[in-house]
């Protein structure tokens, strides 16, 4: 008898992009970055100026939506777009899936 999967029964599922505040230094003003490791080799990443006239989570989500435009693996992850979030004492956390997966 085949086990049920709990990867199948899950309909909110996708790569996690994570969000970090970085705050200013004597050379730049504060950022929202976010970040996505791939493998052991390869993490991108995203950093944009922190808008104050924003919530934070919009901060990070302005981010995550930039970095998906210019991703590289955007030709293998078309239409990818935010389904959930998260967020712990130091980050933020978006997962992303492609609109056909």
């Amino acid at each position: 008898m085949k086990k049920e999967n709990i990867f199948l029964k899950t309909e909110i599922k996708g790569m996690v992009i994570k969000g970090k505040f970085l705050p200013p230094t004597n050379n730049k003003n504060p950022r929202a970055k976010v970040s996505h490791k791939r493998d052991s080799n390869t993490t991108y990443s995203k950093t944009i100026e922190w808008n104050s006239n924003i919530e934070p989570v919009d901060n990070y989500y302005n981010a995550c939506i930039e970095m998906l435009k210019e991703w590289e693996l955007k030709e293998y992850n078309d239409n990818l777009e935010v389904l959930a979030l998260g967020y712990d004492h130091d980050h933020y956390y978006f997962i992303v899936q492609s609109k056909v997966f």
